[in-house]
């Protein structure tokens, strides 16, 4: 399967009728994809809001390559045909305003689908890209469609969808086409800063306020400056230059002040330089040998994160083939750490160390290199995890189905800041889990702690909501602790957490024992009399539990059942169990017949209890002749054959 340039699939070469503007299906990758990520490299650069392909000519040599039709719209077609429509020829939405339109695609914009201008009118863009976010996989997109409180955007993207050529706001119907542009003409880009200390650039209507960032010229240290110092189109790098000391008049103030004693943390930072390109580098804690991480820096923001009062160490040198820059992972841009470390207010490790044998319980995928890099550059960094990144690593491609969902799930978070839908799942697989102990008889699964406190069953049922362990699995480790005697072996880790559980909070159980009751009721009344009731089970297994010791209480089990194996097969020793008893007629069987027999047949249970071997031979004889026995049938042919003078009869084709 492919992609068109609207980003929907389909057999390689063939066009959807239904949206021939997207073109055939020719690409490896979604619009604006490569490897998977958004990248301004991607071979699929989609449509424009005109609906034509944004590089029309790279489009033209894909389909050229391909050797199919093109079906999409060239931008002088579209040209001519904007150019002959009118106001009386134009569509309009019969639903949505033009601000209804824009607000829609600034949701679409802010989540990722939409890279068009908002301009409230509905084209192949914006349709591709509500379709993306209704077919979104992504819990926070699915929250917002598929939720109690989403239908109404469901309904609207829906309703987009539906449409097809260019769709204007139902207001500009009523000569308000001007106010329209008034309204779209300020499509500038801005850069503003979010309170992690991140950058981005958006339009003034692009971004919710929601108190998680500010424009840059809100900024105090940028005080007195106004909004063209921050248009899109200038550097970061002259940006981060241009503070001002917070003085209204925009000009720094070089005045000698006082100032907070801040802390200078983390002095064991070392500033490398490798080809030419300076970075600020971290040494992870307790790691032996060190591991580094580090974020390339400019001389400006190197200024910047060393007027806190930390110490500046000299630059280092460092080759590409040195152990220091193999054992170091590359994070980025140090204007991308916490403001808050920047300014030397935290330290970049702040909490990690305390929290690190928690979060490596319960986040076990953490031991995983490359994943814990990704984990510790985000929580550095105070931001979520892209579920981009998971994929593209080596961990993701070996584990399976259920680790890979609850890793997405949870976004990789800690369990008391889960995310609503990861609590939901978690909170409902520990009532399974409770379930199948109660199920098993296990009377106090919600009782059992261990010293730290940890509840067993939170324990178990993590275990299974991560992927650890299947259903399957996870009910064999049930029934192991249920009762012992199964003979299931128990997963080390489990062996590991009861050895730490606070003393006298044991497994009560109501089953421990049956499954060595179910064994010897085998072993002395054979399988057709060793079959017992669920009550059975239960009372014997309580006389082992209830007994002074576990050797005393199955002896009493042993003497009820010699008891009724004596009733049984009354001619042979009380201490002889049924194996021993049955083991000389199954050889005798054997050897008569050429074959083992059904232990639960009547006939082999008659043979047992007559306890004779003429009785027998003529039970097994009649047996075999009825069964077809090709034994006993060459037998007794042979013995015809001696009394008739025949001899023994040849068989099988004479050569």
């Amino acid at each position: 399967m492919k992609y068109n340039l609207l980003g929907q699939t389909g057999p390689e070469g063939q066009t959807n009728p239904d949206a021939p503007e997207g073109g055939p299906y020719i690409y490896e990758e979604a619009p604006g994809l490569k490897n998977g990520v958004p990248s301004p490299d991607a071979e699929n650069k989609g449509l424009n809001a005109k609906g034509t392909p944004v590089d029309e000519q790279q489009h033209k040599d894909k389909v050229e390559s391909a050797g199919v039709e093109d079906t999409t719209t060239s931008s002088e077609d579209t040209t001519e045909d904007t150019t002959q429509e009118t106001q009386d020829t134009k569509q309009y939405s019969s639903s949505y305003t033009v601000e209804q339109i824009m607000d829609y695609q600034t949701i679409l914009k802010g989540r990722g689908f939409y890279d068009g201008p908002i301009d409230g009118i509905i084209g192949p863009a914006t349709r591709a890209a509500a379709q993306a976010m209704i077919d979104s996989d992504a819990p926070q997109d699915i929250d917002a469609t598929r939720g109690d409180e989403g239908k109404a955007l469901a309904q609207a993207l829906d309703a987009i969808t539906q449409t097809s050529g260019l769709v204007y706001g139902s207001d500009l119907n009523s000569g308000q086409e001007q106010q329209q542009q008034q309204t779209t003409q300020d499509t500038t880009m801005y850069w503003g800063r979010y309170n992690s200390g991140s950058w981005f650039t958006s339009t003034l209507d692009g971004i919710e306020d929601d108190g998680t960032w500010k424009w840059g010229w809100e900024l105090p240290e940028y005080a007195g400056l106004g909004q063209d110092a921050f248009t899109s189109d200038k550097d970061l790098n002259d940006i981060l230059k241009s503070t001002t000391d917070g003085s209204s008049d925009g000009v720094k103030d070089t005045t000698t002040t006082t100032t907070t004693e801040v802390s200078k943390g983390f002095q064991g930072t070392q500033i490398w330089e490798v080809d030419g390109k300076q970075y600020v580098v971290f040494t992870v804690p307790d790691t032996e040998p060190a591991l580094y991480i580090r974020y390339e820096a400019t001389d400006t923001l190197l200024d910047l994160y060393y007027s806190s009062g930390r110490e500046r160490p000299d630059v280092k040198n460092i080759s590409k083939d040195s152990d220091e820059l193999i054992n170091s992972s590359m994070f980025g841009s140090l204007a991308e750490v916490d403001e808050d470390i920047l300014t030397g207010a935290k330290e970049p490790f702040q909490g990690l160390v305390d929290k690190w044998d928690i979060a490596k319980e319960y986040r076990p995928w953490l031991e995983d290199t490359e994943l814990y890099n990704i984990w510790l550059e985000a929580f550095i960094e105070d931001r979520d995890i892209l579920d981009e990144e998971w994929k593209t690593t080596e961990w993701w491609r070996t584990h399976t189905k259920e680790e890979r969902d609850w890793l997405l799930l949870s976004q990789g978070k800690e369990l008391d800041k889960l995310p609503a839908d990861a609590q939901a799942y978690l909170d409902n697989n520990r009532i399974k889990v409770r379930d199948m102990f109660k199920a098993a008889g296990v009377t106090n699964i919600e009782s059992i702690v261990n010293s730290n406190g940890e509840s067993f069953l939170d324990w178990f049922a993590f275990n299974f909501t991560s992927g650890k362990w299947t259903e399957t699995a996870t009910l064999d480790q049930v029934k192991a602790i249920s009762d012992p005697t199964t003979g299931i072996e128990l997963d080390d880790s489990v062996n590991e957490w009861l050895d730490g559980k606070a003393q006298g909070v044991d497994v009560a159980t109501t089953k421990k024992y049956e499954a060595q009751v179910e064994n010897l009721a085998n072993e002395w009344l054979g399988p057709l009399y060793g079959v017992l009731t669920d009550d059975q089970k239960a009372t014997y297994a309580g006389m082992i539990r209830n007994s002074e010791t576990e050797a005393v209480g199955v002896g009493m089990v042993i003497d009820k059942l010699k008891a009724m194996r004596g009733t049984l097969f009354g001619d042979y020793n009380e201490n002889l169990t049924y194996n021993e008893i049955a083991t000389p007629w199954r050889n005798y069987s054997f050897q008569l017949l050429g074959q083992r027999m059904d232990e639960t047949s009547s006939t082999f249970v008659d043979v047992i209890k007559a306890n004779d071997q003429k009785t027998a031979t003529q039970l097994l004889t009649e047996w075999g002749i009825n069964n077809n026995s090709a034994t006993l049938l060459d037998k007794v042919t042979d013995e015809i054959g001696k009394v008739t003078g025949a001899g023994q009869v040849v068989r099988g084709i004479s050569t």
